[in-house]
C-alpha cells in the first residue's frame, strides 16, 4: 500500500509538471531515440502504455518513443541512478530530430546536492522485482551494489551501446534512403504534374489558335460573300447600263429611220407638187393662149378636181386604218416593263386591250427584293388630235394581274419587307402618241399610270415606255 501511494503521487506530479518539461515531437510512422546517462529501470507512458520501449532485460540506457496520430501524451521514466524524468510527446506529422541525448539536470527530482552525493545515494537506493524505487529499510539480501571495478560489465554496456547506436544509425540511414525515395517520388509527381500542365497549356492553345483559325476563316469568308455580293451587284448595275444604252441605240436607230422616211415622203410631195405646178402653169398657159375655150377648159378642170377629189377620197377611205397593235419597253416602278397591246377603232374613238409585266426590286435597308407583276387590261381611247401621220389620245381602263414577290417564295424577311405574293386588281390612267412612219409600220410613245388596290408592295405604279405600232 505505501508503495501503490508513492507510485501514484510520483504519476501525479510527473502529470501536473508535463506542461513545463521537455518537450519530444512524435508521430507513429518514425523511431526517436531517448540516451540516457543510467540504465532505464521503469518507463510508463500515459495513457497509452504502448508508446514508449526498452531492454529492460540487458539494462539499457537508450529508450524507444513512438507516437499517435492528432493525439498528445506524456511519459514518465525512471533511471538506475534514482532521477525521474517527465516528457511531453507532442505530434508532428514532420520530424527534425529523432536522437535526444537527455541529461541529468533535466529529471524533475535532480538537485546540487543529489549530484555531489549520487554515488552514496546509488548505494542506499533499492527497488523492487517491478524496477521501482523501495524506500525505507529493505533487508541486506535485496541490497544491490555497485561495483565500479567490474570491467566486463562496462564493456558489455559499452558493447551493448554501440550495437544500438550502429542500429540507429542504420535505421536513420534507411529513414534516410526512405526520405530520398520519398523526395525522388515527390520529384517525379511533381515533374509529372508539371508535364501535365505543360500539356494542358498545350492544349489550351491549340484550341485557342484553333478557335482563332476558324474565326479567320469565317471572317474570310464573310468578305469572299461580300465582295461577291458586291461583284454580282456591279454586274447587275453594268448589265442595266448596257440595256439602257442599247435601248437609247435602237431608239435613236428608230427615230433617224423615220426622220429619214419622213424626209423621203416629204420630198416625193415636193416632187409632185412641183410636177403638179408646172402642169398647172402649162394649162394654164394654154387657157391664156386660148381664152375662148377658157370656159371649156374651166368646166373639164372642175370635172377633173372632183374627180380627183372623189378619189383621193376614196383612197383615204382605203387608206384609213381599222385596227393596230403596240409593243413597247420601257421603265417601270424602281424596274424595267413591256406592253403589248391590240387596239380597235370604232369612228374616231378606239378600245384596247393589253398585257403588262414589270420586273422591279423594292430596296429595305441594304437588301433588294425582286418584285414582277402581270396583268390583263382593258381601256377606252379618246384621240384629242388626229392627223394622217400623227395621232394623240387619252384614255382609261381597269386592271386585274398576279404580283410575286421574291421570286414567289412567300417566306420572306420581316425585316425586309413584310410582303406576299397574290392577285391585284384596279384601274389605269394614260395617254399615248403614235407617229405614222409607213403604211404598215408607226412608232408609239406611252404613259400609264396604275392604281391597285390590294397590292402589299405599293398603291401607284407608273410606266413610260417607247415602241413600235403594226398598222393593219
Amino acid at each position: 500500500m505505501k508503495n501503490f501511494f508513492i507510485i501514484a503521487l510520483l504519476f501525479y506530479y510527473s502529470y501536473a509538471t508535463a506542461q513545463s518539461n521537455n518537450i519530444i515531437k512524435v508521430n507513429p510512422k518514425k523511431k526517436v531515440y531517448l540516451f540516457f546517462k543510467s540504465p532505464i529501470v521503469k518507463g510508463v507512458s500515459i495513457p497509452n502504455k504502448s508508446l514508449f520501449t526498452f531492454d529492460s532485460e540487458n539494462g539499457a540506457s537508450i529508450g524507444i518513443v513512438t507516437g499517435e496520430k492528432n493525439k498528445d501524451s506524456n511519459l514518465l521514466i525512471t533511471t538506475k541512478d534514482g532521477l525521474t524524468y517527465s516528457f511531453s510527446l507532442m505530434y508532428s506529422k514532420s520530424l527534425s530530430k529523432l536522437n535526444y541525448f537527455i541529461e541529468k539536470n533535466i529529471a524533475t527530482n535532480y538537485t546540487s546536492d543529489f549530484a555531489t552525493n549520487n554515488t552514496n545515494t546509488k548505494k542506499d537506493m533499492n527497488f523492487d522485482k517491478n524496477g521501482m524505487i523501495v524506500l525505507g529499510d529493505t533487508p541486506k539480501k535485496q541490497v544491490k551494489t555497485i561495483d565500479n571495478t567490474d570491467n566486463e560489465a562496462l564493456k558489455a554496456a559499452r558493447l551493448e551501446k554501440e550495437k544500438l547506436e550502429a542500429q540507429i544509425r542504420k535505421e536513420k540511414a534507411d529513414e534516410e534512403i526512405k526520405l530520398a525515395q520519398l523526395q525522388k517520388i515527390e520529384k517525379e509527381k511533381a515533374k509529372e504534374q508539371k508535364a501535365m500542365l505543360l500539356a494542358k497549356k498545350r492544349d489550351a492553345k491549340a484550341l485557342r489558335d484553333a478557335k482563332r483559325k476558324k474565326e479567320r476563316a469565317l471572317s474570310q469568308m464573310k468578305r469572299k460573300e461580300a465582295r461577291a455580293v458586291a461583284a454580282a451587284k456591279r454586274a447587275e448595275e453594268k448589265a442595266l447600263r448596257a440595256q439602257k444604252k442599247a435601248t437609247r441605240k435602237k431608239e435613236a436607230a428608230i427615230k433617224k429611220q423615220a426622220a429619214t422616211k419622213i424626209d423621203i415622203a416629204k420630198n416625193e410631195n415636193t416632187e409632185k407638187t412641183k410636177i403638179v405646178s408646172e402642169k398647172v402653169v402649162e394649162k394654164k398657159k394654154v387657157v391664156s393662149n386660148e381664152i375662148p375655150k377658157i370656159e371649156v377648159v374651166k368646166d373639164d378642170v372642175v370635172e377633173k378636181e372632183e374627180v380627183v377629189q372623189e378619189k383621193i377620197t376614196q383612197n383615204d377611205v382605203n387608206k384609213q386604218v381599222s385596227s393596230f397593235k403596240d409593243i413597247t419597253l420601257g421603265y417601270a416602278d424602281k424596274g424595267f416593263g413591256l406592253h403589248a397591246s391590240y387596239n380597235k377603232f370604232l369612228k374616231k374613238a378606239y378600245y384596247k386591250i393589253g398585257l403588262d409585266a414589270s420586273f422591279s426590286k423594292i430596296k429595305k435597308d441594304t437588301y433588294k427584293v425582286p418584285v414582277n407583276v402581270y396583268n390583263v387590261n382593258a381601256g377606252y381611247y379618246y384621240p384629242l388630235m388626229h392627223k394622217t401621220n400623227f395621232n394623240w389620245a387619252i384614255g382609261a381602263g381597269g386592271l386585274l394581274g398576279f404580283e410575286t414577290v421574291n421570286g414567289g417564295d412567300d417566306v420572306v424577311d420581316d425585316k425586309i419587307i413584310k410582303a406576299k405574293s397574290n392577285f391585284i386588281y384596279g384601274a389605269y390612267i394614260g395617254t399615248e402618241a403614235g407617229f405614222k412612219v409607213s403604211d404598215h409600220i408607226g412608232l408609239v410613245l406611252k404613259i400609264n399610270q396604275n392604281f391597285y388596290l390590294n397590292s402589299d408592295i405599293g398603291s401607284q405604279a407608273p410606266y413610260f415606255g417607247f415602241g413600235i405600232r403594226l398598222l393593219n
